[in-house]
């Protein structure tokens, strides 16, 4: 995958992370919690969000440099990213489909059934870190 595409798919990771940070941020208002695996949630979209916008930006960079003097690719660097980003993106719609679906409750079964998922939600929580984890060493290990 050249840089240019790394670039574009994690922008569009970023936006699906905005939007659903956005939605976690509102479920917390709109559901009147201070739950605190929504706050670790809300947390992690955000940090994640971070570091997907300082992979999109390092990669324009890339990108452009490459437009001016051809660089030899790292391939096994560019699939990594590339599966990293679409675990990203999975796990992100995933967590989307979860808040979208306790949202959709009647107000008195909102509590009752994000207790029932609160499981899935700090298992989501957990792998949405481990990417963001794995995102931000490969961003750091490669930007020397």
């Amino acid at each position: 995958m050249d840089p240019l595409s790394i670039a574009a798919f994690a922008a569009t990771v970023l936006e699906v992370g905005i939007r659903v940070s956005g939605q976690v941020n509102g479920a917390i208002t709109t559901w009147k919690t201070t739950d605190v695996v929504l706050l670790a949630l809300s947390n992690e979209t955000s940090n994640l969000n971070l570091v997907l916008d300082h992979m999109y930006r390092a990669w324009q960079e890339i990108a452009e440099c490459e437009s001016q003097l051809p660089a030899t690719r790292d391939e096994t660097l560019s699939s990594t990213l590339a599966s990293l980003l679409e675990d990203a993106d999975k796990l992100l719609r995933r967590l989307q489909t979860l808040i979208l679906d306790i949202g959709s409750r009647p107000r008195t079964r909102r509590r009752f059934t994000w207790l029932q998922k609160q499981s899935l939600a700090i298992d989501l929580q957990g792998d949405l870190r481990n990417v963001r984890l794995r995102l931000s060493e490969l961003l750091l290990a490669n930007s020397a």
